[in-house]
């Protein structure tokens, strides 16, 4: 196959066929790679990367913005040599516990996962007695649960990180094998939503299962056992579980777990971050002003703005198109906000998070200083 690259789409023809057999007259199939909008200029445009299979590959390899189609496929590498006695646990069930979960089960070692929030039905029930009581259920909220606090949010899936292994593709293929659209694959800001997460948790909380992983919910990470400087084990709900590896991947809210480790011997260093709030706006009003009429061919816009004073960064975060701004708390009389969408995005109304970065010359020198300045501004 060959690679065409920088096709230039008409937002209101949409003739992305047509384009590429201006370049290739007869072709066999083709495959979108990658989808951008260029607003740039007074028009918008789609520009297009596409796989394309023809005969003759070397006859178009000469042309402008052809090359012959790379192979781009995630290689995963075991850099291990010691043989695990035990079965390795993870604490947490968020996205970056259950890709963890995955590629060890997929290896054979059968790995264990305990989540202190519920499985995602229960989880959902859960918080949306939450949005409409006010009532908390501080093990099983918008921060605890299979998925993490990414369940509910937009769904988005973005990183700046040079990805010459194919990590991103992977991860991008393995939600789409999961239940995700297809079009995650090529979006240049692809976007699962809340709605059909829900499904692709399960599905791959079901298929860690088939390859011999274990779940278990309601289950917290009270305490570790060390010997000479050695993960021996594990206590959940304070019961001793025996492992030689533990992966831990909690997320913002599980400050008992943090205080749990640091008074356990675990090294650990507080790093700058950010806070802020969330603004909202109407949807159209976002798209209009970023591609004029051409708004109404397009998915809700997204945008992006920064600011640099002398001592802080400040600049919009998770924008959230065609979403819903909610309460993502977990802890009693403290607030924390997310943005949350669906797939279709369309609720009429954008936002997004506008955050200033903080320091320790903001909060202090103390390990736990910045986890104090948070649940201040959260109170």
């Amino acid at each position: 196959m060959i690679r065409i690259s920088n096709i230039k789409v008409d937002l209101r023809k949409k003739d992305l066929e047509n384009k590429i057999r201006d370049i290739v007259k007869n072709y066999k199939s083709y495959k979108i790679i990658k989808e951008s909008v260029d607003a740039r200029h007074k028009s918008v445009h789609l520009i297009y990367t596409v796989d394309v299979e023809v005969e003759n590959e070397d006859k178009y390899l000469k042309l402008n913005n052809i090359i012959k189609t790379p192979v781009e496929d995630y290689k995963y590498k075991i850099s291990g040599t010691t043989k695990l006695k035990e079965r390795p646990i993870i604490i947490g069930a968020g996205p970056s516990s259950l890709f963890a979960a995955y590629f060890l089960a997929k290896e054979g070692y059968k790995p264990i996962i305990y989540e202190r929030g519920k499985d995602a039905i229960e989880r959902k029930e859960d918080v949306e007695a939450f949005f409409k009581t006010g009532v908390l259920n501080y093990e099983s909220n918008v921060q605890f649960g299979l998925g993490g606090a990414g369940l509910f949010s937009d769904g988005k899936l973005a990183t700046g990180i040079n990805d010459k292994s194919y990590r991103i593709k992977e991860v991008l293929n393995l939600f789409n094998k999961f239940g995700a659209e297809d079009n995650i694959l090529y979006s240049n800001r692809p976007h699962i939503g809340t709605d059909v997460l829900m499904n692709v948790v399960t599905n791959m909380k079901k298929e860690i299962e088939r390859l011999g992983g274990e779940f278990n919910f309601e289950s917290t990470l009270t305490g570790i056992e060390v010997k000479d400087g050695k993960i021996e084990g594990a206590y959940i709900n304070n019961k001793l579980i025996k492992t030689n590896v533990l992966i831990i991947g909690i997320g913002n809210s599980a400050r008992d777990t943090f205080k749990m480790l640091n008074e356990s011997g675990v090294e650990m260093a507080s790093k700058p971050f950010a806070v802020g709030f969330r603004v909202v706006h109407s949807e159209e009003f976002i798209s209009k002003s970023m591609y004029g009429d051409y708004y109404k061919y397009l998915e809700p816009a997204s945008y992006k703005l920064t600011y640099n004073s002398k001592n802080h960064g400040v600049y919009t975060f998770c924008m959230c198109p065609g979403g819903y701004v909610i309460n993502a708390s977990s802890f009693k009389g403290k607030l924390t906000i997310n943005g949350m969408s669906e797939v279709r995005r369309d609720s009429g109304y954008s936002n997004s998070a506008v955050v200033v970065t903080v320091s320790k010359k903001d909060y202090g020198d103390k390990l736990f200083d910045g986890v104090k300045f948070q649940e201040e501004i959260e109170k």
